[in-house]
């Protein structure tokens, strides 16, 4: 079994591609079953969110924060409210790479440094950048399924 590690809104885009190689038989000759751990940020209630592309009213891309806010965002959205904002600020963490507990795990992060094949919270396991394409997900998942099966 993989984890799959992933958020919505305002679309589970990692999960969604796994399940449409999986439809197309992808994954077949290795016989590969997922476990999709999917976190609806929109529970978070926060004031402020990533960006607008999640469809909230308020975000980091388009809105000022203010004392007081709670900002659902990850590392990135952190730095970009310490370097334009002296708001006194509550963080509600949104990366998927932050929840994996179980391995082997896949996971999507905005962050190019954090893609590529690593051991993360003692779990083993992928992690690809947010837009990664279809051709990359799967390139990525083999190499890592590859290593997972060279250590057991």
């Amino acid at each position: 079994t993989v984890h799959v590690y992933d958020n919505v809104p305002p679309k589970a885009a990692l999960s969604e591609t796994l399940k449409s190689l999986e439809s197309i038989g992808y994954f077949e000759p290795d016989n590969i079953i997922f476990e999709h751990h999917i976190e609806n940020i929109a529970e978070y209630g926060a004031d402020v969110y990533p960006c607008r592309a999640s469809g909230f009213p308020r975000t980091l891309d388009r809105a000022s924060v203010q004392d007081g806010d709670v900002v659902a965002c990850c590392k990135t959205g952190r730095q970009i409210c310490e370097e334009t904002s002296d708001a006194d600020l509550e963080y509600r963490e949104t990366c998927p790479v932050t929840r994996i507990e179980e391995e082997p795990f896949i996971a999507r992060c905005c962050r190019m440094d954090e893609a590529g094949i690593q051991v993360r919270n003692g779990c083993f396991g992928v992690v690809v950048h947010w837009a990664a394409p279809p051709r990359e997900i799967a390139e990525a998942l083999d190499a890592m399924l590859s290593e997972w099966r060279r250590r057991k």
